[in-house]
This record gives C-alpha cells, sequence and structure tokens, in this order.
C-alpha cells in the first residue's frame, strides 16, 4: 500500500512552547497565562505566512487541556494530550474560514459552543484566516466572542490583520508575530537536518534565512527540497543550483564591475543571469547584506561586523564608501518599485545602469603615477570626502536593521501606548520632534548638516512621534522592520544612557509600526465609546480607567486630545 511522506513542516511541528522557534515573548505570555489558568476568552495570532500561528494555537489549545501541565507547557502524556496530538481530540475544533466562511458555519458554532466538553475543561475554536470571514459572518459570531460560556475559547488568526473589524479586533488579545530571527530560524533548521542524518553548512543555512524572509515553513520547505538532492551534507553550492542563486563571487564582481564603472560587463552579466532564471528577491537583498558588511568594514576596519563575507575577500577594496551608497540606493529603489511585478531584473539593471554618470572610482591597482604636493594633496582629501545625503542613512540604516538578528526582551502593548496617549504634552512633544529634525535636517544640496548626529540617532530616522508624557515617548515607523531596529537598540544600556542626555531626561520609549498604531486607534475609539480609557501611571503597575465625560473640564478637552494624539483624520465615535 502507498504511503504519503509527510512534510518536514508537518513532520516537525512543534508540540510544545519550549519547541517554538522564536516569539520568545509570545510565549512567555501564553505559558504564565497558562500556568496561573487566567486566559482570556479569545486570542487573535496575526502575522506573515509561515511564523508559527496556527502551532502556538493548537500548542496553547492543549495546554488548557493538559492534565498535568509542565511549566505552561503540554505534558503530552496524558489522555488530552495524546488525543490532541493524534487529532482525535472532540473539544478543539479547527475552522478553515477561507472555505467555511459563511454565516451558517458561524450559526453552527453557536449552536454547539453551549455543549460541555467531553473529557476536558474546555471547548477551543481556532479560526484560521479569519479575515475571509463574511460580514454577515462576523456579525453572527460578534455575540459570541464578547460573551462565550466559561467552558469555550476562541483563538483567531490572519495573515490580513487590517483586514479584521474593530469590534472583533478589541474583543480579543492580539498577537503580532513578526518574521522569525536569523539566529532561531537557523537553529531549528539545524535541528531538523541533523535528525534526518543531514549536516547543514553554515553558509547554506544563511542562504535558506534569506530566501525565507523569516517564514519557518518556506524555509524547511527549501531545506527538504535540498535533502532530495544532496547525499549527506547539505552544501551552498548545491542550493544555488537547486534554487538558482548567485554565487558569493558573481556577487562581489558585480559590485566591483559597478564600483570601477564596467558597463558593459555589467549588462552582459544580467542577460545571463536573467537566462538562468535568478529569484530577484534573494538577489536584491543579498546585495544589500553585502554592501551593508563592506560599509561597515570600511568604516571600523573591525571584522566583527562581517558574517556574510571574510575579510581577505575586501583586500584591496576602495575605502570611499559613497560609492557603496550610491549603489545601494539603487537597489532600494529598483526593489521597492517592482517588487512582485514583471519588471524585477530588468528594471534593476536600469537604475544600477543610472550610476554611469557618477564620477570612476580607483580600483585596488591603479596608483598615482605623479606625487602631489602637500597643498594639492590637501585639496584632494577634502574633494574625496562627500557629506552624506539622508537617501544614504535611510539605506545604511536598512542595510544594517536587515542583516542583524533583531531579538527583544519587552512587547510595545496596547496598554503601554494608551498610557502615553491618554496625558500628552504638547510642548514636550514639539520639542522632541524639533531635536529630532535637527539631526536629519539637510542643505540646500539635500546633504545632511550634522552627519554625525544624524548616524547617532539613525533609528530614529523616518520615525514619526506620535505622543510624549512626563515619562515616556511614543513613536510610529511605517515598517516593523525599523520599529525592531529602534527596540532593538533601545536594550543597549550605553544607548539608553545617550538617549537620556540627548533628549535631556529619561524616558520610556515605546516604539510601534503601521499595523499596531491603525490596532491602537481602533481600540481607542473602542474604549471611548465605552468610556474606560485608562488614566496615565507614573511607574504603570496599575490601569485606572475615566469616563471620556470627566475630561470635559479639562483645558484640551476630549476631542483635541484624541487629535492631537492619534491625527487629524482620526474618527472619534461615541
Amino acid at each position: 500500500m502507498l504511503k504519503n511522506k509527510s512534510s518536514l513542516y508537518r513532520s516537525y511541528r512543534p508540540d510544545t512552547f519550549s519547541e517554538v522557534a522564536g516569539h520568545k515573548n509570545v510565549i512567555t505570555i501564553l505559558q504564565n497565562e497558562v500556568k496561573n489558568n487566567a486566559f482570556p476568552h479569545a486570542l487573535l495570532f496575526t502575522g506573515q505566512k509561515g511564523t508559527g500561528k496556527t502551532s502556538l494555537a493548537r500548542i496553547f489549545a492543549k495546554a488548557i487541556n493538559c492534565e498535568k501541565p509542565v511549566e505552561g507547557n503540554p505534558c503530552n502524556d496524558c489522555l488530552n494530550c495524546q488525543l490532541s496530538n493524534q487529532g482525535q481530540t472532540a473539544n478543539i475544533f479547527e475552522i478553515d474560514a477561507a472555505s467555511n466562511n459563511g454565516v451558517d458555519e458561524i450559526r453552527n458554532i453557536k449552536e454547539n459552543v453551549s455543549i460541555l466538553p467531553l473529557g476536558g475543561r474546555y471547548k477551543v475554536y481556532i479560526i484560521d484566516e479569519v479575515h475571509m470571514l463574511s460580514k454577515g459572518a462576523f456579525n453572527a459570531l460578534l455575540k459570541t466572542l464578547e460573551e462565550p460560556p466559561k467552558h469555550a475559547l476562541f483563538i483567531l488568526a490572519t495573515t490580513e490583520f487590517a483586514k479584521l473589524p474593530a469590534t472583533i479586533i478589541s474583543r480579543c488579545q492580539a498577537f503580532n508575530l513578526q518574521k522569525i530571527d536569523q539566529t532561531s530560524l537557523i537553529n531549528r533548521l539545524n535541528f531538523v537536518a541533523e535528525n534526518e542524518g543531514f549536516v547543514l553548512e553554515g553558509k547554506a543555512a544563511q542562504e535558506i534565512y534569506f530566501l525565507s524572509e523569516g517564514s519557518l515553513r518556506d524555509a524547511l520547505n527549501y531545506l527538504e527540497q535540498l535533502m532530495i538532492i544532496s547525499d549527506h551534507e547539505l552544501t551552498l553550492e548545491n542550493l544555488q543550483k537547486l534554487f538558482y542563486l548567485a554565487p558569493l563571487s558573481e556577487k562581489l564582481q558585480l559590485i566591483q564591475d559597478l564600483l570601477n564603472n564596467r558597463f558593459q560587463t555589467v549588462i552582459e552579466y544580467f542577460e545571463t543571469v536573467e537566462a538562468r532564471g535568478l529569484d530577484f528577491n534573494q538577489f536584491t537583498l543579498s546585495l544589500m547584506i553585502i554592501l551593508k558588511e563592506i560599509i561597515e568594514y570600511k568604516i571600523t576596519n573591525d571584522s566583527r561586523f562581517l558574517t556574510y563575507l571574510e575579510a581577505n575577500e575586501l583586500l584591496g577594496w576602495p575605502s570611499d564608501i559613497d560609492g557603496y551608497f550610491a549603489i545601494a540606493d539603487c537597489l532600494a529603489e529598483a526593489y521597492k518599485k517592482s517588487q512582485g511585478s514583471g519588471l524585477n531584473f530588468n528594471y534593476l539593471l536600469i537604475s544600477l545602469l543610472k550610476l554611469n554618470s557618477v564620477k570612476p572610482q580607483l580600483t585596488a591597482t591603479e596608483t598615482i603615477k605623479i606625487a602631489p604636493s602637500k597643498l594639492s594633496q590637501k585639496v584632494v582629501n577634502e574633494a574625496e570626502y562627500v557629506t552624506p545625503t539622508l537617501t544614504m542613512i535611510r539605506n545604511e540604516k536598512l542595510a544594517t536593521a536587515s542583516s542583524i538578528s533583531m531579538t527583544t526582551n519587552k512587547t510595545i502593548t496596547n496598554a503601554m501606548a494608551l498610557n502615553t496617549l491618554v496625558a500628552p504634552d504638547g510642548q514636550a512633544r514639539k520639542e522632541i520632534t524639533k531635536l529630532l529634525d535637527q539631526c536629519f535636517a539637510i542643505n540646500q544640496n539635500d546633504q545632511l548638516i550634522d552627519p554625525s548626529k544624524a548616524r547617532e540617532m539613525i533609528a530614529w530616522c523616518d520615525g514619526k512621534i506620535i505622543a510624549v508624557s512626563d515619562c515616556e515617548i511614543l513613536i510610529r515607523f511605517e515598517k516593523i522592520w525599523a520599529t525592531n531596529y529602534l527596540q532593538h537598540c533601545l536594550q543597549d544600556d550605553v544607548y539608553i544612557a545617550k538617549l537620556s542626555e540627548f533628549f535631556g531626561k529619561n524616558y520610556k520609549v515605546y516604539p510601534i509600526d503601521e499595523t499596531q498604531f491603525t490596532l491602537l486607534k481602533k481600540d481607542f475609539a473602542f474604549k471611548n465609546k465605552a468610556k474606560t480609557l485608562p488614566i496615565h501611571h507614573h511607574d504603570f503597575e496599575e490601569v485606572k480607567t475615566f469616563k471620556s465625560d470627566d475630561l470635559d473640564n479639562n483645558e484640551i478637552g476630549f476631542e483635541t486630545l484624541v487629535k492631537q494624539t492619534l491625527g487629524e483624520d482620526c474618527e472619534i465615535e461615541g
């Protein structure tokens, strides 16, 4: 009889929280809720594909029904755990909202939710891709989601957070699962490879991480395909052959050709690699990683910054970093404008050919044959220095953030953000905004006025100060990677001390991204309507509530408070 072999991502789906890659903050919260037997009636997991939303939902559902949980983890030995692992439990229901998105399916849940669980303590309903539910289905779910029976728990999962109604979000404890960090993902890949009898080469593991973009499911699929064509060792060479990846030597040669204006060679190379079908996204991102490491190494001469490259590979390369920044500018522009389209390599080539107007740089083999006088040498040295632009700083920030393994011990919750929003200091916000604007101020030639200060505060670049209280700063970034980068920097005590000196005061800094800001605005509006907005608490150990009516006699008034903190375009309900 034929037997299907399970894919690696199914065979190695985690059974306990300790086996989950990444998301340490979220896991800690979930484990504590299981240990204390104190959890909400509805949870919401959001995030990109392959980051563990469904796995966390299943583990949590199993843990709360476990007869002998161990430090918040399911024991996997009791009857309930065994039935859950075998997919035979009568208390956990998984619903795919993509194919069961009508009112009738939700009504069926409402009819059965009141029935007591069999053999366990809770009935758990996991609704995957919940954003696919119809408007009628969402309306039918509202009341049950708000006041389910004590024995019922709902866990919602989605990749499209922005499509969820505010009324659904406000009834759930929400967790935004970010892409899995490089260290956690590579550790998991090594574990799987070793269990399968393979040895995964370090360079190959790095390349798989870049290919997967932080999705463990995608990474395991790449690993599985690599295993099929490999004997024992999983090498970078085989990976490049399998997925049409450019080897490092080709990427370095391309950068050298661009630096030295060898554009005919560049055009010929692009014609070749397009025929080979190279992956555009991975190719561009890996070039950015290489440029980032070259720039850091040339600035510091410290090989500790090299993880993708080795110091001997950069011997004789130009020390002037402006050429590297110019290439990074073109790559970033091409990636942004052509991602997901059919332009890919053609647009990338056209963007890079813009460098044809840049003055050629000296190669490693070129020498000055006539020794200049001291005066002329001074003029040459001054001419070689080009003041960086704001675009260069942005690209430098992107290159740094995209290459480091960003982990954080702190999650910025809506409660923390609201604590700042309800006690805004308008004058402090103006002063801090002015300080940051001065860091990134440019002259009439688009050059930074104070490049050293801009690099010192690079993590704050393009951030918008939403609110400032007497002890907190709430800052919003358009992209989640920028939020993570500032959060990563804030884990350094030296960095925090420098911030205190810069701002002239100790502030708690709360960076959030556009998605969380959308959630925050909806939460703010909902709590306003329910008259349960929190009052500001300096040490944030206790959160009280006040009625919006209590603000009527304040100097600024409630509507002005909302406009000042959430923006002029924010709708005020109730």
